[in-house]
């Protein structure tokens, strides 16, 4: 995921706000939704560490700590 988000950094300026939105959508945070029932009953830890790499996400689409102008899940 990393390697995702390295590529959306480089390309960002690039882009608008509309369209790094879709892609991030598109590529990342799919991978943070993935299979996300089996996370039922898991540690606060799991979730911190989710919660940390999508606002890491979030800085990198809208340059600030933007979740909630993007609708996704609530920090």
């Amino acid at each position: 995921m990393q390697l995702h988000m390295c590529a959306l950094r480089h390309v960002r300026s690039l882009r608008t706000d509309d369209v790094a939105n879709i892609v991030a959508r598109s590529i990342v945070a799919s991978k943070l939704d993935y299979c996300n029932s089996l996370l039922y009953d898991t540690p606060a830890a799991t979730f911190d560490v989710l919660q940390r790499e999508q606002s890491r996400l979030a800085r990198v689409v809208m340059d600030v700590p933007a979740l909630r102008s993007l609708h996704w899940l609530p920090e």
